[in-house]
């Protein structure tokens, strides 16, 4: 199935009505690939998940952490 995008070879100006306006014509690109998750980079997936990780499980451990040593501190 070949899907097809709409493109501006121009400048987009958005007018007072909210709508995108084009100094050129407006143009139907084709645009027949589709995602492919096979195409991913194993390396580049695997660093996301690696920062993404580290974002998120460096807090918590400091969280758990403080949590755990107020804790021994109260009792």
């Amino acid at each position: 199935m070949t899907t097809y995008t709409v493109a501006c070879d121009g400048e987009i100006q958005v007018l007072s009505t909210g709508a995108p306006s084009c100094s050129t014509p407006w143009v139907l690109v084709e645009s027949h690939q589709d995602f492919d998750p096979s195409t991913l980079d194993p390396v580049a997936l695997a660093q996301a998940f690696g920062v993404g990780f580290v974002f998120v499980g460096v807090p918590l451990a400091v969280v758990f952490g403080a949590r755990a040593i107020l804790k021994m501190i109260r009792s």
